[in-house]
């Protein structure tokens, strides 16, 4: 008993210096581990913060983009992230004007860590932290030490794994995914194993990032619609800001002005070099009103396009720039001009013989009805005047239905000897009478594919040409290539010929290389313009090729029956 009271106070004394000891270890391993953990704290803190600010300024790029179009979009969504990330933010103009956000009342800079984040458009993004929650994480680091140093070693080994596992991965992991964040890799979520601060921390990131993910998404399908919309457009489709930078540029309008793939951002003269489309859109944009004008793309050229300009308002009326819509019209163009070419020709062409007949009954009613010799010669003008016009109609009804597509092409086997045979029987004495010698040079017969009625007004109106244009004591002949799949046709003669610079138009409707010799031979100016038309319709192919007082030579290519 002596023993234990003498140990007693001893181990009094000596717990006690352990415990004094312990206590002063403690003392000193918790303030240096405060510190330490403070400073820790601290440089993580602003860390995190840091990579805070960098993944708000992502999320805050289509409020940014849209807060000329809708200003209380940008208040909404900082308030949102406010919520969300546990921070204070505000967003600064570059006067240093609040834009969006609010500074809380009793607000020191002193007391809060900051991360800056300059933005595209020159504003300023600002997070704030609280540094009073670094202070509770050190306390509590600083209790956790104390508990650490009374530990056995084995359990300080465990408590150590523990924290390993219940801070430093958490901690990774939340790093690891904000480094996804920054990398605009959305939708990673974070394993949570705790309901603490770090596990409170890790479902909020959870939650950002799913928000972030469907967000991009919808960022990215709506950008794909549009891009996709703006893609298949047929019309050119040009925005500019009220800078003259293009800000949206469709294919079909890069295709147009031979744009540049890097156009966005780029000056608009810069980029197109046509000041009409410049004037175009200034104007749009001064008069904040609606133009439309036509151009040509380039000085000299003959391609004309019709350019529709509006201006861009925000839904408060400020011009944020304009819009052109452009069309290339210059095949319409080319059609009004034929168009009216055609109108005028046939105009032309019917009054003519209208007027000679009106003179010639006007000059029988007029006294000569008993003139039987007169009466009889004036008759037959006006006959053969009546029949011009009825052959114009019937050609004009005839390219009529084939350029409208109501004309059938029925198709079978054709034998093209027997047509061209048919065509020199019809048309021999008409040659015998200008003594020009016609010939079908082709033997043995020719099957090919295509509607025999059709391919006989072909026959018939190049061999009828021939006859036409031959003078007396020519010669016009038939002859055929053929080829594995196709044959070649050739209709030629040793007549006047046709200069070269008519060559190209020769197949137009109404073209006359001499318009006073063709309405002598009684043409319309039609034949060779349907004689195209229907070899296109039967997939064929046909050239001309002619020497002025050496004659002419057609060639029609067409698919062959084996």
């Amino acid at each position: 008993m002596k023993k234990w009271r003498f140990n007693g106070p001893l181990l009094l004394k000596l717990t006690s210096l352990v415990l004094v000891v312990t206590l002063l270890s403690v003392g000193v391993t918790t303030f240096f581990v405060a510190r330490l953990a403070q400073r820790s704290l601290e440089t993580r803190a602003r860390e995190d913060l840091s990579a805070d600010a960098q993944m708000i300024s992502l999320s805050l790029s289509e409020a940014l983009a849209a807060q000329l179009s809708d200003p209380g979009a940008l208040q909404e969504q900082v308030e949102f992230l406010e919520r969300l990330t546990k921070r204070t933010i505000r967003i600064l103009d570059a006067s240093g004007q609040l834009v969006a956000g609010s500074t809380p009342s009793g607000f020191d800079l002193k007391d809060y860590f900051a991360a800056y984040v300059n933005l595209e458009d020159g504003s300023v993004l600002q997070v704030f932290m609280a540094k009073g929650e670094i202070s509770n994480m050190s306390r509590r680091i600083a209790r956790g030490s104390i508990l650490i140093a009374i530990v056995v070693a084995a359990s300080a080994v465990a408590v150590a794994y523990l924290v390993n596992r219940s801070i430093t991965n958490p901690i990774q992991d939340l790093l690891a995914m904000v480094r996804s964040l920054q990398e605009r890799q959305f939708g990673r979520m974070v394993l949570v194993r705790s309901t603490d601060e770090i596990g409170q921390l890790g479902r909020a990131f959870n939650e950002l990032s799913e928000i972030l993910d469907d967000l991009f998404e919808t960022i990215s399908s709506r950008e794909g619609q549009l891009d996709t919309i703006l893609s298949s457009m047929d019309d050119g489709v040009i925005a500019v800001n009220m800078r003259r930078e293009i800000i949206l540029a469709n294919r079909a309008a890069a295709d147009l002005w031979d744009l540049p793939e890097d156009v966005i951002g780029q000056n608009l003269f810069d980029a197109t070099r046509h000041e009409e489309l410049m004037r175009i859109l200034e104007k749009t944009m001064d008069a904040r009103e609606t133009f439309t004008s036509e151009v040509r793309v380039r000085p000299g050229s003959e391609r004309t396009v019709a350019i529709t300009s509006s201006p861009l308002q925000d839904e408060k009326g400020k011009i944020q720039g304009a819009v052109a819509v452009m069309r290339d019209v210059t095949s319409l163009r080319h059609l009004e001009q034929m168009r009216q070419e055609f109108v005028s020709n046939v105009s032309h062409e019917l009054r003519t013989p209208l007027t000679s007949i009106k003179g010639f009954v006007e000059t029988l009613l007029n006294g000569h009805l008993d003139d039987q010799q007169l009466l009889e010669r004036f008759l037959r003008i006006i006959a053969a005047e009546t029949d011009r016009m009825i052959a114009l109609i019937n050609d004009l009804l005839d390219l009529s239905r084939i350029e409208s597509g109501k004309l059938k092409v029925n198709k079978a086997a054709v034998d093209m000897k027997k047509i061209f045979d048919d065509t020199v029987l019809l048309l021999q004495s008409r040659a015998e009478e200008k003594q020009i010698t016609l010939e079908n040079n082709i033997y043995n017969p020719i099957i090919v594919e295509g509607d025999e009625k059709l391919l006989r007004q072909v026959a018939l109106n190049l061999v009828d040409n021939g006859v036409k244009y031959t003078q007396e004591g020519g010669r016009v002949w038939i002859e055929a290539e053929e080829g594995l799949d196709h044959v070649e046709f050739i209709v030629g003669d040793n007549g006047v010929g046709i200069p070269s610079e008519h060559l190209d138009r020769i197949f137009e409707r109404f073209y006359r290389v001499d318009k006073g010799r063709s309405r002598q031979t009684g043409g319309t100016g039609l034949g060779l313009a349907i004689v195209k038309h229907i070899i296109d319709r039967h997939k064929g192919t046909i050239a001309i090729e002619s020497r002025v007082g050496k004659g002419t030579k057609i060639r029609i290519t067409l698919k062959k029956i084996s």
